[in-house]
């Protein structure tokens, strides 16, 4: 080196690619069953992925494991949003969403009923009592039903 001259730091860059540099650090997927409003305003409901959540609903609430929900969708036409059938590890994904939104659905104003074997019951009860049960509450003294 030359006379009074001594490597004190060195730097390293990196260019980085115009895809990331233009990425939003604020990113958010539109939750299942929602789509952006004709005005691009608000979320709304989508009714075709609702469907897909209102079957899907049924089928564990009648204690269907995960496995054939997801073979009855697929049967039954439905696909998830990119278009791939459905499996058990994407249900098992959906189902945080499926408690959220489950209330909702089944006391809306559709008139959904949660059937067990074929016999109808009030609106939602046995989804309720299922959750209750999952929780460890016991769903008739905690939810005041008999």
């Amino acid at each position: 080196m030359a006379a009074g001259w001594k490597l004190v730091a060195l730097e390293w860059e990196r260019r980085r690619d115009e895809a990331v540099r233009e990425q939003s650090a604020w990113e958010e997927a539109i939750p299942y069953g929602l789509q952006i409003s004709g005005d691009c305003s608000r979320l709304v409901e989508n009714p075709g992925e609702t469907q897909v959540i209102v079957e899907a609903l049924h089928m564990i609430v009648d204690d269907f494991p995960l496995s054939r929900v997801a073979s009855q969708l697929n049967r039954q036409g439905y696909t998830m949003r990119d278009g791939r059938q459905w499996t058990m590890t994407a249900l098992f994904d959906l189902l945080p969403r499926m408690i959220q939104v489950g209330p909702r659905i089944f006391s809306s104003e559709k008139g959904l009923t949660c059937t067990c074997r074929g016999l109808p019951e009030q609106p939602y009860a046995r989804y309720r009592n299922r959750l209750n049960e999952f929780e460890g509450a016991s769903p008739q003294k905690s939810r005041g039903i008999s």
